[in-house]
């Protein structure tokens, strides 16, 4: 199966897990990484410490019954993770007539998504996926990549974030604009970030856009760079 990667803005978004087993408790704290308005949880029984947890997280409601079909309205996702497989094949079947997006818990085939595994860094996200061959293999590879990323890549992508719409203000056209993009991803910018070396970031920065920029590049370095 070919699986489309993209990732999907949940501010708005309310989500259901079914079942909040050791699975289902790591799925909520995934999942409020990225700030859903709702992470609704159902489950009949849920031990005491993990319900301890999940409620320090503000977004959670806790829902202490059987899952019935009601649970569905008003969600963008739903993730199964019980140890009932009918159940959960249930919940599949339900979330395809509705076209809501689910994940069902190591069954790829009733899936109509699958999670990768994420390195969440604030701005820069990174997700491994085996298309569900080997989550534990993804997970390795994930690890392996946070070693590559340290924290001077936040600090890079701030100021890139807060650069962007400056320099396409000024409408240089786009064969300049990707020129001038290409040399702020340089290795020699990543440097002065790592040196915190605020002088000389300002002025690399500064010979690589415009002159015109100059108060609103001392602020952004200023704001990025501690």
């Amino acid at each position: 199966m070919a699986y489309f990667p993209i990732l999907i803005n949940l501010e708005n978004k309310k989500c259901l897990i079914v079942g909040a087993g050791e699975v289902g408790f790591r799925k909520a704290k995934l999942l409020a990484q990225f700030n859903p308005k709702k992470i609704v949880i159902v489950d009949p029984k849920i031990n005491s410490s993990i319900k301890e947890e999940l409620n320090k997280i503000s977004s959670v409601e806790l829902l202490e019954r059987s899952f019935c079909e009601k649970d569905l309205e008003d969600k963008d996702l739903v993730i199964a993770s019980t140890n009932d497989s009918n159940l959960n094949n249930k919940i599949s079947e339900l979330c395809k007539k509705k076209k809501i997006l689910c994940n069902v818990v190591d069954v790829p085939d009733l899936s109509s998504f699958i999670v990768p595994a994420i390195l969440n860094m604030e701005d820069l996200i990174i997700a491994v996926s085996t298309s569900g061959g080997s989550p534990a293999l993804a997970k390795k590879i994930k690890e392996e990549i946070r070693g590559l990323f340290g924290e001077e890549y936040k600090v890079w992508i701030k100021i890139l974030k807060k650069l962007r719409p400056h320099i396409l203000n000024l409408k240089l056209g786009k064969e300049k604009n990707r020129e001038i993009f290409n040399l702020l991803t340089q290795k020699d910018v990543l440097v002065l970030i790592q040196k915190k070396d605020k002088k000389g970031l300002k002025n690399k920065i500064l010979s690589i856009t415009s002159s015109k920029l100059k108060n609103i590049i001392d602020e952004i370095i200023d704001e990025c760079v501690n």
